[in-house]
């Protein structure tokens, strides 16, 4: 991990946790801009998987599984939440929001 952490300064390792069950997604792990937002990330993630409009989906980082703001960026989660494997690791879970 140190090799890539060297060569993409300005990125975050993140591997993302999905249900299988209510989502699918082909990639799991990610080198993100560190300027990115939560919301522009969940918008990355909402168009790589098949979901309804209805539904929406929450993220949630790190071991203790916290809901971060919509406005918080990728670099202060990394410093916060990072496993001792150098990666974010990320949980999306799905919710239908209209019944």
């Amino acid at each position: 991990m140190e090799k890539f952490l060297k060569k993409h300064p300005n990125r975050v390792p993140v591997y993302v946790h999905v249900d299988e069950k209510t989502l699918y997604m082909e990639r799991h792990k990610f080198l993100v801009p560190r300027g990115l937002s939560v919301a522009e990330f969940t918008r990355v993630i909402r168009g790589r998987t098949k979901i309804r409009p209805c539904d929406a989906i929450f993220m949630f980082v790190g071991t203790k599984k916290t809901l971060p703001p919509n406005g918080a960026l990728f670099e202060d989660l990394y410093k916060e939440h990072r496993g001792n494997d150098q990666m974010l690791h990320v949980t999306y879970t799905v919710e239908n929001t209209f019944g």
